[in-house]
């Protein structure tokens, strides 16, 4: 039976599990490396502190890095 807000409008069901993101985006594929851990945790430690993902600088390198071969 749905739940009903205080005006007695029925609500949606709350959705489980993750938000939407790179892990359900069919552009996107899961690739493991080997980083020295201190390397890894110090690089973590950066990207934390501004707030953004190891997914998303390693993506930005291989795009520069890609550029520079042409």
């Amino acid at each position: 039976m749905a739940k009903r807000s205080p005006n007695g409008a029925a609500r949606e069901p709350k959705k489980r599990g993750r938000k939407p993101g790179k892990h359900s985006d069919e552009n996107y594929t899961q690739t493991s490396i080997y980083l020295p851990i201190e390397l890894r945790n110090r690089v973590r430690a950066k990207l934390y502190e501004r707030g953004l993902e190891m997914s998303g600088l390693i993506e930005d390198m291989l795009r520069d890095w890609l550029a520079k071969q042409r």
